[in-house]
């Protein structure tokens, strides 16, 4: 079974983000009507699947240590060329 994951609606009690079996049960939890009735129509919520979440997550990881890596070899270099 494939759950889709919220971004932004935390689910209290349930220690996680909303997660829906299927696309159906999505859709019918989801429709505008609904939304509109608790008035977060205009939050516009962006729906993934978990695999598309983790993707993304990997990809932020990957950025950061990235960074942090470029940031350590910029000071070594930096370090090294005023010992001089």
């Amino acid at each position: 079974m494939t759950y889709v994951e919220i971004g932004g609606i935390f689910a209290s009690g349930m220690n996680g983000y909303l997660k829906f079996a299927d696309q159906k049960t999505r859709e019918r939890y989801t429709n505008k009507a609904l939304l509109a009735r608790f008035n977060l129509s205009d939050n516009k919520p962006n729906f993934v699947s978990v695999s598309s979440y983790i993707d993304g997550l990997q990809k932020s990881l990957w950025q950061t240590v990235i960074m942090f890596g470029a940031a350590l070899a910029i000071l070594l270099v930096l370090l090294l060329c005023s010992g001089r």
